[in-house]
């Protein structure tokens, strides 16, 4: 059975989060990480469930980077940064908020 004829419902509703990572001796890499997806809320509280998910007692957590989905082990990470403001929205009018500005979830 290949994985595109398994039903549906095994499967976990997910949210991706771009972020940039750095394994233990590697350089910063673009990717994505899954949440698991709860009623739309906003940017704040997606990366309060991100940072939970990195802190919580599970030795892995699903990625996709370089086209593939693979189950990374934590202590394999040495940093994970995303951006503060959601990618989607426009940028910001204030001078004083920076769009790039990023903030380090687990280090």
């Amino acid at each position: 059975m290949s994985v595109s004829d398994r039903p549906s419902e095994l499967r976990l509703p997910t949210k991706v989060v771009a972020v940039r990572l750095a394994l233990a001796g590697g350089s910063p890499v673009l990717a994505e990480v899954f949440v698991a997806e709860v009623a739309p809320r906003g940017r704040g509280h997606l990366l309060d469930d991100l940072a939970a998910q990195l802190g919580t007692e599970t030795s892995f957590i699903p990625v996709r980077w370089s086209n593939r989905v693979r189950l990374l082990g934590k202590h394999a990470i040495a940093w994970i940064a995303v951006r503060r403001g959601d990618p989607d929205d426009p940028p910001s009018t204030d001078a004083s908020i920076e769009d790039t500005e990023e903030l380090t979830l687990y280090d």
